[in-house]
């Protein structure tokens, strides 16, 4: 039993119902701990971040949590030439805990929301910051949901997959 691990089974669950989804959605992962890093950039071969994320599964070596270097790093993967101007744009932020290390992510939310990309806040864990975590959500053009086990997280990223924006064009 780990966090980390109830995270992947949710992003997995996430995945599965993207790929049922009549819409044509590009997905980036991010990782964070003192810093962050694109792992995948955006990409519609989902198998690519379930690859990533077992990479991780393999070397996961925890760290600060810096929320904001996560929003900044999906703000860049959303800036790529597979991102659609006509496409909705949004970032999942997850974490488990208060920020430890980086900039305030109010910042940052607000930067993305100037740039037009929705942010959905997901906590999980009594640790997490749930509070800030609202305000950034909510700064976002998004929403906030809190789990408090695996199932729970499950459900919300089963809810936010049923959930994300789409744009109808003639």
């Amino acid at each position: 039993d780990s966090r980390w691990l109830d995270a992947v089974s949710s992003v997995d669950t996430f995945l599965s119902d993207l790929t049922s989804s009549p819409m044509d959605e590009a997905v980036a992962l991010i990782t964070y701990a003192d810093g962050a890093r694109v792992d995948q950039p955006l990409t519609k071969e989902y198998w690519r971040i379930g690859d990533k994320l077992a990479g991780e599964s393999a070397s996961l070596d925890g760290g600060g949590t810096n929320i904001a270097s996560g929003l900044q790093a999906g703000e860049a993967a959303l800036a790529t030439a597979l991102s659609r101007d006509f496409a909705a744009r949004v970032v999942v932020i997850l974490t488990d805990g208060k920020r430890s290390v980086g900039s305030n992510p109010i910042y940052w939310a607000e930067s993305l929301a100037e740039n037009g990309v929705m942010v959905i806040a997901v906590t999980f864990s009594d640790e997490a910051d749930q509070a800030t975590m609202k305000k950034v959500a909510e700064i976002g053009n998004g929403f906030h949901v809190h789990a408090t086990n695996r199932q729970d997280l499950k459900n919300a990223f089963r809810a936010i997959g049923n959930r994300l924006p789409t744009l109808l064009t003639r």
